[in-house]
């Protein structure tokens, strides 16, 4: 159980370093500690990727800035 627990707290560290959350001192630890674990490492890499993957092929819908507008009008009459 403690070794899962180790494993999601990692995990968490893996997305606020991504995110750029973490102080520059707690990234350093980060990047030392993922450097360690083989399979830690793994896991910032696969995330590293899949992000990398998500931000090439997944585009947004252009939205109108007219349409942005009349839903914030419409919110507001509510």
């Amino acid at each position: 159980m403690d070794g899962n627990s180790n494993f999601n707290n990692f995990h968490q560290k893996v997305n606020m370093y991504l995110d750029n959350e973490l102080s520059t001192e707690a990234a350093h630890s980060f990047l030392e500690e993922a450097q360690q674990v083989p399979g830690y490492h793994r896991v910032l890499q696969k995330e590293k990727s899949f992000r990398h993957f998500i931000k090439q092929n997944v585009h947004r819908p252009h939205v109108a800035p007219d349409f942005i507008q009349s839903i914030k009008d419409k919110i507001r009459i509510v």
